[in-house]
């Protein structure tokens, strides 16, 4: 970018690129003991959709922490506003929050965050067919 011979994009596009091979195999190797210490079931289906879903998840937070630092003019400012962004969507995915407790006026948010799809789908594999009584 210095030199004038990539735009600012491509470095951030190309930066994403090279960071998803590492990125999947960080995903991978804390995917399999968490199911192993939960003793979640041993599908394949399961395991994948898993894996899949903390893949999607460390990625977005990754390509935003990324996309902010290119955008920004200090690393500072990055790292406060990648956090803010970051526990806004932690706030409306379903993590902490139920989103029906939510106020209208936030509950917006929900529809555009990704994580509360990856939250979701773990969710609808994690628990189909099992039976919770009152």
């Amino acid at each position: 970018v210095d030199e004038g011979m990539y735009t600012k994009v491509q470095c951030t596009v190309s930066e994403i690129i090279a960071d998803m091979p590492g990125t999947l195999a960080l995903c991978v190797a804390f995917a399999i003991p968490q199911r192993l210490l939960a003793s979640h079931s041993s599908a394949p289906s399961a395991w994948s959709v898993y894996i899949a879903m903390t893949y999607l998840h460390t990625f977005t937070a990754q390509t935003m922490a990324i996309t902010v630092l290119t955008l920004t003019s200090s690393p500072d400012y990055a790292a406060l506003l990648a956090n803010l962004i970051y526990t806004g969507w932690i706030m409306t995915a379903g993590y902490i929050l139920n989103i029906k407790n939510l106020l209208p006026g936030i509950r917006w948010m929900t529809w555009i965050n990704p994580l509360r799809y990856a939250f979701q789908a773990t969710l609808q594999e994690e628990l189909r067919g099992r039976l919770f009584y009152d």
